[in-house]
């Protein structure tokens, strides 16, 4: 399809912005495969065990590891056994990094045991590469002229458009409507969010809004799946009868809390199962009725066991009744049976029959990205399988800071008529391992950068600013406002009214130590040092603390609490941590979250313990403390400082050095700056050493004499 004139005319601007980006990601793939070794990719674990989760157009499987494991989301896998090698990624980690969900484009044909893992950082990377490199202008993709728009290349069209309905509007506030009226009427709409300030909500009231009163069908993407089941939800939650007639759809794996809303793949399948349930279960009884007679050694019996490893290992035996009576379950069930003696030519007649009633099935769910009207997909879907999709009226980019501009322009080449960017500039920016000046310049340049939109005081029409926050108590917003939003942010009226405890704390661990007492009344000082740990950063002593005040904060009926901490080898300590001080399973139970900030975006909590881990090293030498910590070093602080204190609804715990941080960095450093405004407007809390006795002269936990009740820093002024 050749260009439209208007994109003729910065067809070489246009070109070389595509050749940067691929240049830049070139770059990133080289970098990524060097970086495997930092945490450990390079020499997985074997696998312990496994589960079979389900299918959503890809097959999702529990893997256990034998020892911990932290790979990044979307992180390509591989599993091979012998010859076969099956592809995917990753989904999720567990917290205790003991296993990880994973996505595979193939069932496996054995036990997960039997396989390799090893894992392909470059997959999602080197798709999102070629998608990309189809931009060019010699491709004549249709979708160019959105993508230079996109780019700042061309014109915009930007207008104020009706209100939506009021089913619509529900308690949307001026800002987040005049977000929704300019969506109606423009080609591109640029929402910034910052925290708390209902971006999921009014981006949710848009797209209800252009699919039932606009016609017009919907493509919502984002970087994490937690962003966009988050989204989803909110999406459902206004269109609730859409769901259900099976217009909303969640292209690959929808998290496990979010299953209720009923939008995956296997929803869709279900429904197919039901329209044509009759006809299936004929063939389906015929089938089994035939494997029966050919090899009754393999029929399911409540007498006796057959586990699914021995089943695909091919040895006779016999296997439980199925719990669901439902026809997938009994399709899968026959399936395995025939799998056990796949050697022998009926059972490969047999099988051959079923994978025919499994297309039929397949072709009446049909392909649901192509035909729903609203179709969320993360920028890895679309890249790793980029023929599931189509074009769509509306491209809407959720948490679009933490896209890269590749990612983003992938997603805006499949709209035809509106883009809309969901997100906020000042929280954290696309994570970029390679350190050239191509991936610097255009991997960490985001679509706010590039289209000059990253201060959030502008004016730009394109740009509506969402002002009122619903989340931080009124002390902790004014913190975040007046550092990170030029003092815009204002408190909606529910946020002045809540109630409990609030509080900005700062724990000041500058002359904090631990007196560990032997049996035989010896006693040694640790000192409050933090030291490198591989690429990461650690401090026991800290660690130990952040334990204490769990316990503490449980007393006072506090359970809603996330620790959040810069560096990830400290959440290792942390866990542990909890364990010793006897609150690790209430804090699990309860929810908490243990995190680094990156991976503590899009949550919030009653409760945020942000601990900077960082201290001096032997005799107070502040050399060794990290520059991560200094924004003269790292640009990207003040977006990770932002999330992390930005997380809290009531309560934010600031645990840090101060001293070390005021000589090392200096009075108008970031940091340094923060605890003085935490220490002048909130509660300060200078620790002691504290004496950790031997462990036969321990209280039990929970009684009032347990060192971790007698020595709590949580305390009043």
């Amino acid at each position: 399809m050749p260009f439209d004139d208007p994109l003729n005319a910065v067809r070489s601007e246009y070109d070389a912005t595509i050749t940067n980006l691929s240049s830049a990601l070139r770059d990133e793939i080289n970098a990524v495969v060097a970086e495997l070794k930092r945490w450990g990719g390079d020499n997985p674990p074997p696998i312990a065990g496994g589960s079979y989760e389900g299918f959503d157009d890809y097959h999702t499987y529990r893997i256990e590891l034998e020892r911990p494991l932290f790979p990044p989301e979307n992180t390509g896998v591989l599993l091979t056994l012998g010859q076969k090698r099956l592809r995917g990624w990753v989904e999720e980690t567990e917290n205790d990094g003991r296993a990880i969900w994973v996505q595979l484009e193939e069932r496996l044909k054995a036990d997960p045991r039997d396989y390799v893992l090893s894992f392909d950082p470059t997959f999602v990377l080197q798709s999102t590469l070629n998608e990309l490199e189809s931009l060019h202008s010699e491709n004549s993709h249709m979708g160019a002229p959105a993508v230079a728009k996109l780019f700042g290349l061309l014109p915009t069209t930007v207008r104020e458009g009706e209100s939506p309905s009021a089913e619509i509007v529900g308690d949307l506030n001026e800002d987040q409507l005049r977000l929704v009226r300019i969506a109606d009427a423009s080609d591109l709409v640029i929402g910034f969010g910052p925290p708390g300030t209902g971006k999921t909500r009014t981006g949710a009231a848009a797209i209800a809004h252009l699919a039932t009163e606009r016609n017009l069908r919907v493509l919502v993407t984002a970087h994490t799946n937690a962003a966009l089941d988050t989204m989803m939800a909110a999406i459902v939650d206004r269109l609730p009868t859409w769901a259900e007639a099976g217009k909303i759809v969640r292209s690959g794996h929808l998290s496990r809390s979010f299953q209720h809303l009923g939008i995956s793949h296997k929803d869709f399948r279900e429904r197919a199962y039901l329209a044509h349930a009759a006809e299936i279960k004929r063939t389906l009884d015929a089938l089994e009725a035939e494997a029966d007679l050919l090899f009754p050694h393999t029929r399911p019996d409540i007498g006796g066991r057959m586990s699914i490893r021995t089943l695909l290992r091919g040895r006779p035996g016999r296997v439980d009744r199925p719990r669901s009576d439902s026809l997938e379950a009994r399709l899968q069930t026959l399936e395995m049976r025939l799998l056990s003696v796949a050697h022998a030519p009926q059972a490969r007649n047999i099988l051959e029959r079923l994978n025919e009633l499994r297309t039929k099935i397949r072709d009446e769910v049909g392909h649901p990205e192509k035909t729903a009207r609203i179709v969320g997909a993360t920028f890895s879907k679309l890249a790793v399988d980029p023929t599931a999709f189509n074009r769509y009226d509306v491209v809407v980019v959720d948490e679009a800071s933490m896209a890269t501009l590749a990612q983003v322009a992938i997603a805006a080449a499949r709209a035809d008529q509106k883009i809309l960017i969901l997100g906020d500039p000042r929280q954290l920016p696309p994570v970029v391992q390679s350190r050239s000046r191509n991936a610097e310049e255009w991997l960490k340049r985001n679509v706010y950068r590039q289209l000059g939109l990253e201060d959030p005081t502008t004016t730009d029409p394109r740009c509506v600013l969402l002002r009122t926050q619903y989340r931080m108590a009124p002390p902790i917003r004014a913190v975040v406002s007046d550092t990170f939003y030029a003092g815009l942010l204002i408190d909606a009226p529910e946020i002045v009214k809540r109630h409990g405890t609030i509080d900005l704390q700062l724990v000041d661990t500058s002359n904090y130590g631990i007196i560990e007492v032997g049996p035989n009344g010896d006693e040694s000082f640790v000192p409050n040092r933090s030291e490198t740990s591989g690429k990461s950063r650690i401090n026991p002593v800290h660690a130990d603390l952040v334990g204490r005040i769990v316990r503490t904060l449980h007393e006072e009926g506090e359970t809603d609490i996330a620790i959040i901490t810069p560096f990830n080898a400290q959440t290792r300590l942390v866990r542990d941590a909890l364990r010793f001080h006897d609150v690790a399973g209430d804090f699990w139970n309860a929810g908490g979250t243990v995190s680094t900030i990156h991976r503590a975006q899009g949550g919030e909590r009653d409760v945020v313990i942000l601990d900077f881990v960082d201290a001096p090293g032997d005799n107070g030498d502040t050399r060794a403390m990290s520059s991560f910590l200094d924004a003269r070093w790292n640009s990207d602080l003040p977006n990770l400082i932002n999330v992390a204190i930005s997380r809290a609804r009531r309560r934010l715990i600031v645990i840090a050095h101060a001293r070390g941080f005021r000589q090392r960095y200096g009075r108008g450093s970031l940091i340094f700056d923060l605890l003085a405004r935490i220490y002048n407007e909130g509660t300060y809390v200078r620790m002691n050493p504290t004496r950790l006795e031997p462990e036969s002269q321990r209280r039990a936990p929970g009684s009032l004499d347990h060192p971790g009740h007698r020595r709590s820093p949580v305390v009043r002024r």
